[in-house]
């Protein structure tokens, strides 16, 4: 396909253009490296396609959508300024220089694109709201003294925080904290791998920054792992609950205190992972869930001839999850089952299942269950 005389527009409509906007992958950068090799004249074009397929897939977000007659003009200036201050290697398409010629704007352009990758143009857009620092640089910039420890043993290390919570931290992995908290707030950062049980305090809440996300908690025990080379983040809930945000969301709201935004709220045996390539927050269950630690050493489940229902509800408060079911449809369906202490929740609920001939599926770190009933 000539893309030589493509229009705005006519980029905006393609879907496999659209498609490497919104969800690149290695495939659709090296399509589309291979078009400004070939057209370098289009990377004006691109810019402007870029732009006008975010927003219009933005469309539902008003403040996000609305249009600055000045943002063009900031992409380049952008993209101008970083040829200006870094040196590229040669790319196919020469070697990007300061020049002032509309063609020349045009190669920069493309050079930059083709040199750094959609995911530099995707971080440095203009409007968006990049993570300001480091979470012990955002720390020490309320004036308090850090303490760091490091993990560079193959051991885990154990350490007491002044407010009693403490810290379990992996090897390769790194805290930062205050030598004494504030009085409306915990805050660390950590870079790595991190196990976390935190002393319950309603009016200080303790915040975790790891990476590009904040974990937000009153007082629970959950683990955070955030190594700088990961192309995720993740957070995991043992106990209690967790609010999970994006730096850049978390900004947003300490920047704005009337702005309300969504974070991902965990309990035990959830999962929130933050994909860095897209920057999104997904949630779900983990892969082998855990009984909460106040339920009994092996502890077995009996039922004889009880409704299914019950046994949903008895794994509920096991594992500290919710299992979504119609009440009704299931209300003829009985089971006579033991639940061994040694079988983990997916092989429960697989025996379980078969035996009223139902199905389960794990949504939004929910568990479904779909049946179409038992016979009275």
């Amino acid at each position: 396909m000539n893309y030589d005389n493509y229009t705005v527009e006519d980029l905006a409509a393609d879907s496999f253009f659209r498609q490497w906007v919104l969800q690149p992958d290695q495939d659709s950068d090296q399509f589309w490296v291979n078009v400004l090799q070939q057209h370098p004249q289009q990377a004006a074009t691109v810019v402007r396609a870029i732009q006008l397929v975010r927003q219009l897939n933005q469309a539902t977000t008003p403040e996000q959508s609305a249009a600055d007659p000045d943002q063009l003009d900031a992409i380049w200036q952008a993209l101008q300024k970083k040829v200006d201050q870094e040196a590229y290697p040669p790319s196919p398409v020469g070697r990007v220089v300061r020049v002032h010629s509309l063609w020349g704007r045009w190669a920069a352009a493309a050079g930059i694109v083709l040199a750094l990758g959609i995911g530099w143009w995707f971080a440095n857009r203009p409007g968006s709201v990049r993570p300001t620092g480091t979470g012990s640089a955002l720390i020490a910039t309320k004036g308090e003294s850090l303490r760091e420890q490091t993990n560079n043993t193959t051991e885990v290390i154990l350490i007491k925080l002044t407010d009693g919570s403490t810290v379990e931290l992996q090897p390769n992995s790194r805290i930062s904290y205050p030598e004494s908290f504030a009085s409306d707030r915990r805050e660390v950062s950590l870079s790595g791998d991190a196990f976390f049980q935190v002393t319950k305090n309603p009016g200080r809440p303790f915040l975790v920054y790891a990476g590009e996300t904040v974990t937000k908690v009153v007082g629970t025990s959950f683990r955070v792992r955030a190594f700088e080379q990961d192309k995720t983040v993740s957070v995991v809930v043992r106990t209690g609950r967790v609010s999970v945000f994006s730096r850049r969301d978390f900004d947003r709201q300490q920047q704005q205190a009337a702005a309300q935004v969504a974070g991902v709220l965990l309990t035990p045996n959830q999962r929130a992972t933050f994909h860095r390539w897209n920057e999104q927050l997904a949630k779900d269950l983990i892969e082998e869930p855990l009984p909460l630690p106040s339920t009994p050493l092996n502890q077995e489940l009996v039922f004889d001839d009880r409704p299914v229902a019950d046994v949903f509800k008895a794994l509920e408060s096991q594992y500290g999850l919710d299992i979504i079911f119609d009440a009704t449809t299931l209300s003829h369906c009985l089971i006579t089952t033991t639940l061994s202490s040694n079988e983990g929740l997916y092989k429960r609920l697989d025996r379980i299942c078969r035996a009223i001939g139902a199905t389960y599926e794990t949504v939004d770190g929910q568990l479904i269950i779909t049946s179409t009933g038992c016979t009275p």
